[in-house]
């Protein structure tokens, strides 16, 4: 049975893949590459901006392979409790919703340029479920 990190680390590949084809789509510049390989999850991100995105996971001994070992990225897993704000409630953003959360999520990364365009295009591509918490009947995080 796969460990928590195995699966973990499926899941921001696959996620990865996803990004890197919307990515594509929307003209970021650079060139963007995901592959499966005998159980190496492979992201090749070619714009100078982004190679922080370049990653080979799922091998044992790097060194064998010819890689250079980095400095473990954190990685947490936590299974999220229910909101505690009474008045708050979390729901998918919808169509209408999708450029409150672009401009939410990006100001929180304090994201611009290429880095910015990555992000927004990953997360308006289809098969990404966005979520907004409201409070005071707008999406918490925008401005009064």
């Amino acid at each position: 049975m796969p460990s928590v990190v195995s699966l973990a680390e499926l899941a921001l590949f696959r996620r990865a893949t996803l990004a890197c084809a919307a990515a594509e789509q929307a003209g970021i510049p650079g060139g963007f590459q995901t592959r499966e390989v005998d159980g190496l999850l492979i992201v090749a991100v070619g714009h100078p901006d982004l190679g922080f995105l370049s990653t080979v996971t799922g091998i044992a001994a790097p060194e064998a392979a010819g890689l250079v070992r980095l400095p473990d990225r954190l990685l947490a897993v936590k299974e999220l409790d229910a909101p505690s704000d009474p008045v708050a409630r979390v729901h998918e953003a919808e169509d209408e919703d999708v450029d409150a959360f672009a401009r939410i999520l990006l100001a929180g990364y304090e994201a611009t340029g290429t880095i910015a365009r990555f992000i927004e295009a990953g997360h308006r591509s289809e098969g990404v479920h966005n979520s907004l918490w409201w409070t005071e009947k707008r999406p918490s995080g925008q401005p009064r």
